[in-house]
């Protein structure tokens, strides 16, 4: 359970997907509303596995308006598509 990053809180943990190798990417967009095009504060996150556990990595760190959907292209894990709800795209 990821509850914060670099003890800054998780705003609002949304969409999730999985890679073929495992790997959990998911959103953090907050309450609509609370991200906005002027200031953008939403997050693309991977928790991915190594040796040592698991390990939580930021993909896109608060610079997404209100991110809201996110899949892993079937051909290639190296691909990932976040919907940026706010932004229409």
């Amino acid at each position: 359970l990821v509850q914060d990053y670099e003890g800054n809180r998780l705003v609002g943990p949304s969409s999730i997907a999985f890679g073929n190798d495992g790997t959990l990417y998911f959103t953090d967009s907050g309450p609509l509303g609370e991200s906005s095009i002027e200031n953008p504060c939403g997050s693309v996150f991977a928790i991915t596995k190594d040796d040592n556990g698991q390990i939580l990595r930021p993909m896109a760190l608060k610079c997404l308006a209100h991110p809201c959907g996110v899949c892993v292209s079937p051909l290639s894990d190296d691909v990932v598509y976040v919907a940026e709800t706010l932004k229409n795209r």
